[in-house]
């Protein structure tokens, strides 16, 4: 049986399927996307609905409401590149021209070419990790470039961190210091300081970290103290530091000490900070390892970023150490000459019967003036006299057990000559004796490679996906690089053997 319909009726039963048919998908689509925008490079409308980055930069939230940021097809947050980083005092460009968004910050300067990962960091070719490019925002008419967030901050020197749960991106501009007569950029935490129980105000002068090391202000410690004393001279860089029958001598800029007048290495070397943020400038001392040697307790709590320093009576001041000294030689000529162009000093280490000349470890360790020539056992008595050191090149021979290593040290401590350049050493072998023959390094070489690991300690270098310049360079350097020389004919100095 057929049913008959009005022409009308059919109508409308069409449009009513219609409706119904299409408005799950309006709803749809009116939830599915936060904002819209359109790429250039390929003419293609976005609709954006995956997470939007929010960036917090030195505490303060930044306004992308009329510019939001997205998470690329690879996890990689990208930012419209003039509201982010003009928020960091960064000076963006836009070159329509030459396709290509330039920043400027702190005298380095970075060029993102767009539609490519190719980059320029102060005339270095490096690639970026990922292409930069230009959008529209379809509702607010805007147009910006889209630029990798994080390699952009890390490439100029900031620390880049992301929060998953909170979406957000936290980005802190670095210190401007002066030292060593260079201004850098830091990066590393500011850290606290509480001495004998009492928390000390140092927003002024923040303790620092240089290689995993607090590096403190010596005045916001010395005034806390009653037993302990320093002592600076600004001209020479000379510093003496006393407590009881403790005494250190320690050099600004050097990592080379004199403790009770026997030749040590600290970790890092005390220097002048001048703090551009804060205005001010001061001697920055290695906390735990002054603090230690003169008998206090130093704590570092690396939750909170806090060193502690405690007082200890019946041991502060009275000196114990984890070696016993067997000799030290200090050389009889007190400056280095500068009449001639040699600088030779000849000095033969007699080596014991039971040892061969040639199994004896020696570690080049020149980048701190010094080398360290280390015998399994105790050789004390062997080496308690008979050495002298009468030349210009050779400032102290020590000779130093380690009981609890079975090991015997002998430290010959470099000096430089009058152009500051390190000295250095050539060894030769007979059947019981190692002859060295100290001078500059072009008198006793006929090829030398000076290989530098390149940034180091509070300057990473480039930062890409959480991996650091001077880490990667580190590895290559004094790993595959080492072991290549090492069988080589070629006298190799390194700039560093650590960050």
């Amino acid at each position: 049986m057929y049913r008959k319909f009005s022409v009308r009726s059919v109508i409308l039963l069409l449009i009513f399927a219609v409706i119904i048919a299409i408005s799950p998908a309006i709803g749809s689509e009116a939830a599915s996307y936060l904002f819209k925008y359109k790429e250039y490079k390929n003419n293609t409308k976005i609709k954006y609905s995956g997470v939007v980055p929010a960036y917090i930069i030195d505490g303060v939230t930044v306004d992308t409401s009329k510019t939001p940021s997205i998470i690329n097809e690879r996890g990689i947050a990208m930012c419209d590149a003039a509201t982010v980083f003009k928020a960091a005092d960064v000076k963006v460009s836009y070159s329509k021209v030459n396709k290509t968004v330039t920043f400027k910050y702190n005298g380095n300067k970075l060029i993102l070419y767009l539609n490519t990962t190719r980059a320029v960091y102060n005339s270095n070719e490096i690639q970026a990790s990922c292409e930069s490019y230009r959008v529209k925002y379809l509702d607010s008419g805007k147009t910006v470039s889209f630029v990798p967030s994080r390699f952009v901050a890390e490439t100029l020197g900031m620390s880049y961190e992301w929060s998953s749960a909170k979406q957000t991106v936290t980005i802190k501009t670095p210190l401007r210091l002066e030292y060593g007569g260079e201004t850098q950029n830091y990066t590393g935490k500011l850290a606290t300081l509480n001495v004998n129980g009492k928390d000390i105000d140092n927003s002024d002068y923040p303790s620092l970290l240089f290689s995993n090391n607090a590096l403190i202000n010596e005045e916001l410690v010395f005034n806390e103290l009653e037993e302990a004393e320093i002592n600076y001279n600004n001209k020479t860089g000379d510093i003496s530091i006393s407590c009881g029958d403790i005494n250190i001598e320690m050099t600004e800029g050097s990592t080379v000490t004199f403790v009770n007048g026997v030749m040590d290495v600290c970790p890092t070397a005390p220097l002048w900070i001048k703090n551009y943020q804060t205005g001010t400038s001061g001697l920055y001392i290695p906390g735990r390892y002054v603090f230690e040697k003169l008998g206090y307790t130093y704590s570092w709590n690396s939750t909170t970023y806090k060193s502690t320093i405690t007082y200890v009576a019946n041991k502060t001041g009275i000196f114990k150490a984890d070696y016993t000294v067997a000799g030290v030689y200090n050389s009889t000529n007190s400056t280095i000459g500068t009449a001639s162009d040699t600088f030779r000093q000849e000095f033969e280490l007699p080596i014991p019967d039971d040892i061969s000349p040639k199994s004896v470890e020696i570690k080049d360790k020149l980048y701190n003036n010094m080398f360290i020539i280390e015998l399994a056992g105790d050789y004390s008595d062997f080496y308690s006299s008979g050495i002298e050191n009468t030349g210009e090149a050779v400032r102290q021979i020590s000779i130093l057990y380690y009981p609890l290593t079975d090991t015997t040290r002998i430290n010959v401590c470099m000096r430089t000559d009058e152009n500051n350049i390190v000295l250095g050493y050539k060894e030769t072998y007979t059947k019981k004796s190692i002859k060295f023959t100290f001078d500059r390094p072009k008198n006793l070489f006929d090829k030398i490679i000076i290989l530098d690991a390149g940034h180091g300690g509070t300057d990473p270098g480039t930062r890409h996906e959480g991996y650091n310049e001077k880490d990667v360079n580190f590895a290559i350097i004094y790993t595959y690089c080492k072991e290549l020389f090492d069988k080589s004919d070629i006298k190799v100095f390194y700039s560093r053997n650590d960050d």
